[in-house]
């Protein structure tokens, strides 16, 4: 991706994947492992947030770009909602959304560093994401990711957002809420 809220809800639309995972509640990874699902960005984690955006990029071969990535140094006035992904203290991942425009959000700054894949944590983020939206009265979740970051974009797949089209290297998915 080139790219003040409650708690996450039971899901009456049966996302695949969901999960009843709220901002500021405590899962398990593994043994002796907490992780905490944060929805209150504040301005003091903007270095973390900025610096874990920056290494997910350098991964993928991106290089900081002013204008994309002006978000990055004022979240608050970019998103509605920011959850920040913490091991212990560590910002480990990351999902916002924009203000929705025509009952429509658009998910961005969806990240798990590397060494943090592979334990559902990008799915609970995303789920998390996905419960809001739709209690805001939101009927779709829109996103873009980079052709590059296929195991984003079977999550994205596997959650039910749909191809909408393409341009260059960039994919736009689309998710309908209430058809599901």
């Amino acid at each position: 991706m080139r790219q003040d809220s409650g708690g996450a809800r039971s899901n009456r639309h049966n996302h695949p994947g969901a999960s009843h995972v709220g901002p500021d509640q405590a899962v398990t990874v593994g043994p002796n492992q907490p992780v905490r699902v944060m929805e209150a960005y504040t301005p003091p984690d903007q270095p973390a947030f900025a610096d874990l955006v920056n290494s997910v990029h350098a991964e993928f071969g991106f290089s900081y770009d002013p204008e994309l990535d002006a978000d990055l140094e004022n979240p608050t006035a970019y998103y509605q909602h920011l959850w920040l992904l913490r091991l212990d203290r560590a910002v480990v991942g990351s999902v916002a959304l924009t203000p929705a425009k025509n009952r429509v959000a658009t998910l961005k700054r969806m990240y798990v560093l590397p060494e943090h894949r592979g334990r559902g944590l990008g799915r609970q983020l995303l789920s998390l994401a996905i419960a809001t939206a739709d209690r805001d009265g939101c009927r779709q979740v829109m996103l873009d990711t980079s052709d590059r970051q296929c195991n984003a974009i079977r999550l994205y797949e596997g959650a039910g957002f749909r191809l909408h089209h393409t341009s260059g290297t960039t994919r736009y998915y689309t998710l309908n809420i209430t058809q599901r």
